[in-house]
């Protein structure tokens, strides 16, 4: 892959997200080439955030504004990568993307900080590389409360950072935004159905099934030289001691299936043991 030079991004590299409430920031992309560029966003936290439109195709100097909203509840920073590659007319499948060899891919990769409603009224919503050089580090100690989500230290090799991205985000499992049905909070039915058990305190432990059974706690990736380590922190375990619990509990009996129970372990011990007496009883009756 290839440092993106066919689109002009706007912001360029950061985005501050206040932490406390649902919040809209719009990605602007314009295509600075002579050529038509299909273009998609991808999301290292796509339970946190709502990326519409999420693919498209640009012709020579148009410009479209992706909305990134960070949804309310959601305590975790994220990533997005920008990735684009020429192509011949107006339209482009995601299946497409398939068949586009690696070295045509251009990349670019935004940074995303939650953020204290107070230090977004001394910053502003963007926060680009080129009018702020303050390092990584300085800006997280000013972020309150261990929001950010984000891993210090710059400049990680995007071959690794590729393997973060959640299998919904691939190349092969990208969707489609205007086949989506979304609820009336501008949710799919999936991502409506995460947010909601989120909030209200549960979480799903991982699983390797389906794209959907994702992790749903803190998730922290940390980038290396050779290798990526995923934690899910100690929500996944909570998830694991909270399934265990419910499978080992003792589901009650109804009513009716205690008195049916009852009436077949009274009707055996008539006949194992109250009945050969009574046969006894009976025949010495009619001799006498």
């Amino acid at each position: 892959m290839r440092q993106l030079s066919s689109l002009r991004l706007d912001p360029e590299a950061r985005i501050l997200f206040p932490r406390e409430e649902q919040t809209c920031r719009v990605l602007k992309l314009e295509n600075c080439s002579e050529v038509a560029v299909a273009w998609k966003i991808k999301t290292t936290s796509p339970d946190c955030f709502l990326v519409k439109p999420r693919a498209g195709v640009l012709l020579a100097s148009e410009t479209i504004e992706a909305n990134l909203t960070h949804l309310p509840g959601s305590e975790e920073g994220a990533r997005f990568q920008v990735q684009a590659t020429p192509v011949d007319g107006d339209s482009f499948k995601r299946e497409d993307w398939r068949d586009v060899p690696r070295s045509d891919i251009e990349v670019a990769e935004l940074r995303s900080f939650l953020v204290s409603s107070a230090f977004m009224q001394r910053r502003g919503p963007l926060e680009d590389s080129s009018t702020h050089q303050s390092s990584d580090a300085r800006l997280a100690g000013d972020c309150e409360g261990g929001g950010v989500r984000e891993d210090l230290g710059a400049n990680e090799d995007l071959e690794v950072l590729e393997q973060r991205w959640e299998p919904e985000y691939r190349d092969s499992g990208w969707e489609n935004e205007a086949t989506r049905e979304r609820t009336p909070w501008g949710r799919t039915a999936s991502e409506q159905s995460r947010f909601l058990v989120r909030s209200n305190g549960a979480q799903c432990s991982q699983s390797g099934g389906t794209v959907w059974q994702r992790p749903l706690g803190t998730r922290q990736a940390a980038c290396r030289s050779d290798h990526v380590e995923i934690d899910a922190g100690p929500s996944a375990e909570r998830a694991r001691r909270t399934d265990e619990k419910i499978l080992n509990e003792n589901v009650p009996m109804h009513p009716v299936v205690k008195g049916v129970l009852g009436l077949l372990i009274a009707m055996l011990f008539v006949n194992l043991y109250l009945k050969p007496f009574i046969v006894m009883g009976y025949d010495h009756f009619t001799q006498s």
